[in-house]
C-alpha cells in the first residue's frame, strides 16, 4: 500500500544517473587512486561502476542524483589535483599530485 501510494504521488527514492567527466590529466594508476579516494568520500556515487579511459582522459561515473550532484563529483576531481570539465584544480591541490601525474 505504502509503496503504491508513493508511486502515485511521483515521489522518487532513486535517480541513478551516469556522467562522463573530461579529466585529462588522469592517465595514471596513482591518478585513478587519487580521484578514487576523494570520490569515496560522497555519498551516491557507484564506484563499482567507475571507468576510467587514460586515452580519451575521461572518467565515467554512475551516480544517484537524490544523493549527488554532478558539482560535488567535479569537485572531488578538484580536491585530487585534477581538472573537471571546465573547472580547474587550484594550484595548491596540483602541488600534491605525483611526480608522474601532469
Amino acid at each position: 500500500m505504502a509503496a503504491a501510494l508513493l508511486l502515485a504521488c511521483g515521489c522518487r527514492l532513486q535517480d541513478v544517473r551516469t556522467v562522463e567527466i573530461n579529466a585529462p590529466q588522469v592517465k595514471t594508476d596513482a591518478a585513478r587512486e587519487r580521484v578514487m579516494a576523494e570520490l569515496q568520500k560522497l555519498r551516491g556515487v557507484e564506484l563499482n561502476k567507475t571507468q576510467f579511459d587514460f586515452e580519451k582522459g575521461t572518467v565515467t561515473i554512475t551516480y544517484d542524483s537524490m544523493q549527488v550532484a554532478i558539482k560535488n563529483i567535479e569537485f572531488a576531481f578538484l580536491d585530487a589535483g585534477f581538472d573537471a570539465n571546465k573547472l580547474k584544480a587550484e594550484p595548491a591541490a596540483k602541488a600534491k599530485l605525483p611526480a608522474e601525474s601532469p
